[in-house]
């Protein structure tokens, strides 16, 4: 007995001995693991400025990407139909998703409500409430964060505790959104609040500056690169001029509401490659990607084509940056600049840039369309980017074009016709192309079955018919008018604010245009309101003037577009693809 008591007790010695050296919970043990760095341009402090999340970040990065481009994104609430249950403005044109998308050839339209949507869905492909300070009043839920319905009566100890609790609940990347008194009901303003410091010697804004916005009245049109609406932009103000008795926006007698919004209290996505690497590469670096074909130009076989990268470098010390592009479909590398830097592999090209401090640097590289490509077929040129960045470019379609010889030889036969007062119209257009191409007839049908073969109408709105012998003649991109859609009328778009998919045009300028380029434009439905001008590269023919030919400058014909209930631009060469 003795021995198996001291065995038991020997036992439990050994068992204290193993629990006295037991580890400590994993929990309370100091960590031998190092910490990961954060990457750069990730980090959530920055300059001084602390970022509650990575998300929250991206979106003010990337409407910081959106000032940066200004003038190029115009504000305009020009609308372009009434009629029916859509109400379609221009900036409702197209999709823009990236800054990058706003180049010297790519200029956009936008009102206050598009631009705070499209920094959200381009920071973080995240589709906010709607497109109209009305659509985001509505939004409720945990987005929501105040509302604020002013009673005009206030005493100064009220308006100081409104302000109070309205400076306490801004957060940056929240939306301000304001709706004015005695204005229409869906009148009103969208901002993004971007924070305090954030702006501090960004070109443009002033000391208190934390508000980026877009704003304006509706943009006039011109020539885009020298009149452009001063204040109709994007641009920057205070939160303080929400309590300034004198300005537009004093929220207790100019306002009937005032809302902050926080799309990031639902936001539970990835945040796309394309907003990391602006944040990782780009950070105060502008990119762009430019044709030597304007938009709305076309190629012959054979022809070449310049494809030119700029980046500007807006901070203080040099950027290494590197660019990445594919030679576009059906084309053929002919040479490419800066070959110390460029990396060429099958089709792939990469070079790495470095900007110096404040300096944009530019490099290029040409290719020829493939003497077997085809009429119609794209040359899309929206692979290339800077910095991992999409930098896209707008593409050039394969189509009959005029050589240089041609066009200085249809100059010549305009000059040569000027004393003729037989031939107007279409006769006119098919005699200058006979001298110019040996062709009998280019166009072989009058103006009216011209026009009433391109138009088809869908209930009250005009369209293009693709079956038309012309609608391949239409030079890319550039029709439209104030009832002309791309057609994207399915049942659930109807009636609300669409963003239309396609090519529904801007308004043509100038650079778009191609020497024997014939626009059409009606006004109304008589005769007597409709257009008919021929393009020479320096003015524009009027091809219906009474007795002696008429030559008017392009801007003055260009212009009045707008107006227009709708207009093509024919470029008869391209009839000449289906011929022999």
């Amino acid at each position: 007995m003795k021995r198996l008591i001291s065995l038991i007790l020997a036992l439990i010695l050994v068992l204290s001995c193993f629990a006295g050296c037991k580890k400590e919970p994993a929990e309370t043990q100091p960590s031998t693991e190092a910490t990961a760095p954060v990457e750069p341009g990730l980090e959530l402090e920055e300059n001084g400025i602390v970022y509650e999340s990575l998300a929250q970040k991206a979106v003010i990065k990337t409407a910081l990407a959106y000032l940066a481009r200004r003038t190029r994104i115009q504000y305009d609430d020009t609308n372009m139909l009434t009629k029916g249950t859509l109400n379609m403005y221009r900036w409702q044109a197209g999709i823009r998703q990236y800054p990058e998308s706003y180049t010297a050839q790519n200029i956009g339209y936008t009102n206050c409500a598009a631009f705070t949507y499209d920094v959200y869905w381009s920071a973080l492909d995240m589709k906010i409430g709607g497109y109209t300070t009305r659509n985001l009043t509505d939004v409720g839920g945990k987005q929501r964060i105040f509302s604020y319905y002013p009673k005009g009566t206030e005493t100064p100890e009220e308006q100081k505790a409104v302000m109070e609790k309205f400076l306490s609940k801004l957060k940056p990347a929240d939306l301000i959104i304001v709706r004015y008194n005695g204005a229409k009901d869906g009148n009103g303003h969208a901002m993004l609040y971007v924070g305090k410091d954030v702006l501090k010697g960004v070109e443009g804004a002033k000391d208190g500056h934390d508000i980026i916005h877009s704003t304006g009245s509706s943009y006039q049109y011109g020539d885009r690169t020298e009149k452009y609406e001063a204040k109709g932009t994007v641009q920057t103000m205070g939160t303080y001029r929400f309590f300034e008795s004198d300005a537009g926006m004093y929220i207790f007698s100019k306002l009937k509401s005032i809302v902050i919004l926080r799309p990031l209290e639902v936001y539970n996505k990835e945040i796309p490659e394309n907003t990391l690497n602006r944040m990782r590469n780009m950070d105060n670096v502008v990119a762009e990607k430019l044709s030597s074909h304007a938009l709305g130009h076309t190629a012959s076989p054979g022809e070449g084509i310049n494809y030119l990268f700029s980046v500007t470098n807006h901070n203080d010390k040099a950027v290494t940056v590197t660019i990445e592009d594919t030679v576009p479909a059906f084309t053929t590398l002919e040479s490419a600049d800066k070959t110390e830097i460029c990396s060429v592999s099958g089709d792939k090209l990469i070079w790495q840039l470095t900007i110096p401090a404040n300096t944009t640097s530019s490099l290029n590289y040409s290719v020829k369309v493939n003497g077997d490509a085809t009429a119609g077929q794209e040359i899309a040129a929206d692979k290339g980017t800077v910095g991992g960045i999409s930098v896209p470019c707008h593409s050039v379609f394969v189509g009959r074009t005029l050589t240089k010889q041609e066009q200085t030889d249809l100059v010549a036969a305009v000059d040569a016709l000027a004393d003729s007062r037989l031939l107007r119209g279409e006769d006119l257009v098919n005699a200058l192309y006979s001298k110019t191409l040996k062709v009998e007839t280019i166009l072989p049908e009058g103006f009216d079955t011209i026009w009433g073969s391109l138009f088809q109408n869908f209930e009250d709105l005009s369209y293009i018919n693709p079956d038309s012998p012309y609608a391949d003649a239409i030079a890319p991109g550039l029709m439209g008018g104030r009832n002309l859609l791309s057609r994207n009328l399915a049942d659930d778009n109807k009636a609300q604010y669409m963003r239309l998919e396609g090519v529904r045009t801007r308004l043509p300028y100038a650079d778009q245009l191609m020497v024997g380029d014939v626009l059409l434009g009606e006004l109304g439905a008589e005769e007597t309101e409709r257009v008919m001008y021929l393009y020479t590269g320096e003015q524009m023919v009027n091809l219906l003037s009474g007795k002696e030919i008429e030559y008017k400058p392009v801007q003055d014909c260009l212009t009045p577009v707008l107006s227009y209930k709708r207009f093509v631009v024919l470029r008869p060469s391209l009839l000449l693809d289906n011929q022999p």
